[in-house]
């Protein structure tokens, strides 16, 4: 236990583990600080070089030994802190960069929807979210074709993020995001624009979500059919197949700069009811099918 007192007179005790420490007077407000001390006294703002002796006439420093004055004691006290206010932004700072959520904002594209704009700094330039408002299908009963088969009690299905082809074009750093919030499987197939090559085409399963990475730049056309019993052989679901296309198309672009690269991370969501911010039509088997060559994935 050691001693020590105010520059008003206040005697404080602590323990020396809270030595190098500060606290606050009580009766001046002065901050007081904690020394390697018996007692630690902070002389009065006179000036006096003589020490102050604390009530009971006990000397406050051994004979010899000089107290620290008064602009020492306040420096030490600002000193301590500073230190402990730079603790706490150090620890915000390294809060904020784990934390794994990211604002984004994008702006207008001519003819593309919405997008983000390049950023500074490695990594994303823009990470744009597409909720998916699906086409009207037309009802079963309408039909003029035989009766709707109930849903199978069991049927084939992959695991999200299972490639139906082999990826083409591994060498951009582009990010597609597909959640599935239907409630049947959803293939989906990323064509170039203007070659309708297929770039991936892979399945995310009824409440999953898929992720393909290194994507080049480019301008695609997304094309996705939902359904259940996936059959490879022919590339469609066999119960209740349906196909769609998006209504914009996405665009992938980079910007490489002394920090690293920019690139886009474009994320959508497939839901099963009105409210989306991106349209999609109806559209064939054929069209869904367009430029494709079947190329099944060794498994």
């Amino acid at each position: 236990m050691i001693d020590f007192e105010c520059q008003c007179g206040a005697i404080y005790h602590s323990e020396e583990a809270h030595i190098g420490r500060c606290l606050r007077c009580i009766k001046c407000g002065s901050p007081v600080p904690i020394l390697r001390a018996e007692r630690s006294v902070v002389p009065a703002s006179t000036g006096s070089p003589e020490v102050q002796r604390p009530a009971g006439g006990r000397s406050s420093k051994a004979a010899g030994k000089r107290t620290p004055s008064h602009g020492y004691a306040l420096a030490t006290a600002a000193a301590i802190i500073l230190l402990i206010s730079l603790g706490l932004l150090l620890r915000a700072a390294v809060r904020d960069n784990r934390s794994p959520s990211r604002a984004v904002q994008t702006q207008p594209d001519a003819g593309h929807g919405s997008r983000g704009s390049l950023q500074s700094g490695p990594g994303p330039s823009a990470f744009e979210v597409v909720e998916v408002t699906p086409a009207p299908r037309p009802s079963p009963r309408a039909s003029s074709g035989p009766a709707q088969e109930k849903k199978p009690a069991h049927y084939n299905s992959l695991p999200s993020g299972t490639s139906i082809t082999p990826d083409v074009g591994t060498d951009g750093y582009g990010v597609l995001t597909v959640e599935n919030k239907t409630g049947e499987d959803a293939v989906v197939r990323l064509v170039d624009a203007a070659t309708y090559e297929t770039r991936r085409w892979f399945l995310v399963e009824s409440g999953g979500s898929a992720q393909k990475e290194s994507i080049p730049v480019g301008t695609y056309v997304l094309v996705y059919t939902t359904g259940l019993d996936w059959l490879e052989a022919s590339d469609t679901f066999r119960w209740h197949p349906s196909y769609s296309e998006l209504e914009r198309t996405l665009r992938y672009e980079e910007e490489k700069n002394s920090e690293g690269v920019q690139y886009h991370e474009i994320s959508i969501t497939l839901h099963p009811v009105i409210g989306g911010n991106v349209r999609s039509r109806v559209i064939s088997r054929d069209e869904f099918l367009r430029g494709h060559h079947h190329m099944p994935v060794l498994r």
